[in-house]
């Protein structure tokens, strides 16, 4: 008995299986005749709207536009550019903007003379002379008194697009509410006490349209007016026959859990609760009819998919009347006990809506805690009191005039405007607070005072005063920075001209003792020595500090870089021998043209060769370039050196730092701010790069143009 039963479930399984998939197949196989019905419908509605009055319309609007554009005065184009700025009459210029750029035009006057002639289609200055070639081509000639005649040249039905054009003029000329009005004081009339102004039509004048087939089409589908749509136009048989389906389905639905040997309807798939499945029926019976509508139309499809997709919306509808159909076993009001959420969870429900009437009161109490804590005396509280009054004011008589019962909707609005207004201001008040107690610490000298960032109105001062703080910060750290190198520039200062004039001292205090000739004759060379040290060094501080009052006396002159740097490069070929630094040097066979002081520009490459000879590490090479960069002459010089920088490339060009901060070298630490200061003296630029013990300069000037 068992087997019997499994085999009669597997049957059942079988059968709703089928009854899915079957109707499933049947919609997909009519696809292709609804949309053959779809495209004919949609072929039939333009055909007839080629043939209404609506599409006639905005031809004859375009030619009053047209007409007064050329023809009319300068108060009636003043008059018309007005009328078509109006809300009212956006529809005169729409369908201007839309019609102009498919149609082929011509106006003519009273001579025969073309005054104004448009031909999209050909590209040339005139429409075709036979006019029979364009898919709808008319003519509209006014006589002298602005009366049309109307004649249609080629059309789909000549005599009914007759019939719409006569009756488009006729609504033009005869209601000057719909159409372009001008003053005529003599044609003014009077009804019921009101003056009507009447439509002034073109005069002695002829209008000749055509647009092709491919223009009406593309017409016809850009204007959203004219938007005719296969989806709306599918027949009302498909949704017929997606509720006849639906409801097929739906009746085997209560059928096969009605066979109890099918053992089927009471699996806990079929125990959806009310709340979802009667939505669900709802939802399913109303987007049915519109999905057929828009896969019919849907130009990408493949059965299969299609097929797949409505079995799915078949399984629903069984899925959903299995489910609802628990209302005839169990009764409505069992059904509701047994299988509805709401009733299942009344006491969560009831504990939320208690919440909600907490939350309710909750918010009630406080607002009475902020009206107990109004204070008039506060300028504030009492400005917005009168916005408030004065609101209250203004709506008394709108209420008077419409409805006195509702009086009590203005103190409800008063007292709300009033609340609103209020929590307002203390937001704005507790942010103005914020910014004024910020200014306050960082006018006290607390420069590390915080802002805020949700300042809302006051945020563009917020960052202003942000701006504020960190300059007041840069510059205080500029001051702490330069207080401190004052203070390393007199030390470096004593210390490099106390070191020669102490070996100066020492030597003179020897030499008055020293008997010995040739001990007299070293002394004196190391004096020598030492007094030409302190002489450079002099000379050095001298012109770096002339340099940086821009006292210095520039010579200008045209002059070529390569060879003043072969040159200082040849002068110091002993000292680079000495220094045991391997120069690999790179230079153009072109010469290099810039307009600087030979002197000054030969200071600057002698202190960077001599930079190199000192402080690179011997047995190394120095790598020296120069070519010609985006109009400019550029320098690249880089070498290892002999001790690992730890100063800051932007410090080494101040005056007395230097690479080696143990100041074992002989140097004055003023070479490379001479090369600085010279360099910004001849506009050029100075940018240099340490990565480890790894000195990289790169100078740039700009060449002289030719």
């Amino acid at each position: 008995m068992d087997t019997k039963l499994k085999n009669r479930h597997k049957l059942a399984c079988i059968l709703i299986f089928f009854t899915i998939l079957i109707p499933a197949a049947m919609v997909v196989g009519r696809y292709q005749l609804y949309q053959r019905e779809a495209a004919a419908n949609v072929e039939k509605e333009k055909r007839s709207h080629e043939s209404s009055e609506d599409f006639m319309m905005p031809f004859v609007q375009n030619g009053y536009i047209m007409y007064t554009n050329e023809n009319g005065t300068e108060k009636e184009r003043t008059k018309l550019r007005d009328m078509l700025d109006q809300d009212a009459y956006w529809e005169w210029l729409t369908n201007y903007k839309m019609l102009y750029p498919y149609i082929d035009y011509e106006m003519e006057n009273e001579k025969g003379e073309v005054i104004a002639r448009s031909s999209v289609s050909t590209g040339e200055q005139a429409m075709e002379d036979d006019m029979t070639k364009y898919a709808f081509s008319f003519t509209i000639q006014y006589d002298k008194n602005g009366k049309p005649m109307a004649q249609i040249l080629s059309g789909s039905n000549k005599s009914k697009q007759l019939l719409a054009l006569r009756r488009a003029l006729n609504d033009v000329s005869t209601q000057p509410d719909e159409a372009f009005l001008y003053e005529d004081d003599e044609a003014d009339t009077q009804t019921d006490g009101k003056t009507n102004t009447i439509l002034k039509n073109p005069e002695n004048c002829t209008f000749r349209y055509g647009i092709t087939e491919k223009n009406l089409k593309a017409y016809l589908k850009d204007s959203t007016e004219m938007d005719f749509s296969e989806q709306d136009e599918v027949p009302d048989s498909a949704d017929r026959m997606i509720y006849a389906l639906l409801a097929a389905v739906a009746l085997l639905a209560c059928v096969y859990p009605s066979v109890k040997s099918f053992q089927t309807g009471e699996e806990q798939i079929f125990q959806a609760p009310v709340e979802v499945a009667v939505p669900a029926f709802t939802v399913l019976l109303t987007c049915a009819p519109s999905l057929v509508r828009a896969r019919v139309t849907d130009g990408l499809r493949s059965e299969g998919t299609e097929t797949l997709l409505w079995a799915a919306v078949f399984a629903v509808d069984y899925w959903i009347v299995t489910n609802l159909r628990h209302i005839w076993t169990c009764g409505v009001r069992g059904y509701i006990k047994e299988y509805s959420l709401c009733y299942r969870k009344r006491k969560t429900i009831k504990n939320i809506s208690g919440k909600i009437c907490g939350t309710v009161k909750s918010a009630g109490r406080k607002t009475l805690y902020m009206l107990e804590k109004i204070d008039f005396r506060d300028r504030g509280q009492r400005y917005m009191l009168k916005v408030v009054l004065i609101n209250s004011i203004l709506l008394v008589p709108c209420f008077i005039v419409g409805q006195g019962d509702m009086m009590w909707f203005l103190l409800c609005d008063a007292v709300l405007l009033f609340i609103v207004l209020n929590i307002w201001y203390r937001r704005m008040r507790r942010r103005y607070m914020q910014l004024l107690n910020a200014a306050e610490a960082i006018a006290n000298g607390n420069l590390d005072a915080e802002i805020g960032t949700d300042l809302r109105m006051f945020q563009p001062v917020g960052d202003a005063l942000g701006t504020i703080q960190s300059g007041f910060k840069k510059a205080v750290d500029e001051e702490v920075k330069s207080q401190r190198m004052k203070t390393e520039l007199i030390t470096n200062v004593s210390h490099d001209l106390k070191t020669p004039l102490t070996a100066i001292i020492t030597y003179v205090d020897l030499l008055k003792n020293e008997k010995d000739e040739e001990k007299q004759k070293e002394y004196i060379e190391i004096l020598e020595r030492k007094s030409l040290r302190l002489k450079v060094l002099i000379e050095d501080l001298f012109e770096v500090s002339k340099a940086n009052s821009q006292a210095v006396k520039l010579n200008l002159l045209d002059l070529d870089m390569v060879n003043l740097f072969k040159q200082v490069k040849l002068e110091l070929d002993e000292q680079i021998r000495k220094s045991g630094v391997e120069f690999r040097c790179d230079f153009p066979e072109e010469r290099l043209i810039v307009h600087l002081d030979s002197q000054k520009t030969y200071r600057i490459f002698e202190n960077l060769l001599v930079n190199i000879t000192k402080y690179a590490m011997p047995h190394t090479r120095a790598y020296i370039s120069i070519r010609e960069e985006d109009g400019e002459a550029v320098v690249h010089m880089k070498n290892v050196s002999r001790e690992e920088l730890h100063v800051k490339p932007e410090e080494l060009t101040e005056r007395f730092v230097r690479g080696d901060e143990s100041r074992k070298t002989e140097g004055s630490g003023l070479g490379l701010a001479i090369v600085s200061s010279f360099t910004e003296l001849q506009k050029g630029h100075l940018d240099i790069e340490t990565e480890a013990d790894l000195f990289k300069i790169t100078l740039r000037f700009p060449l002289v143009s030719h």
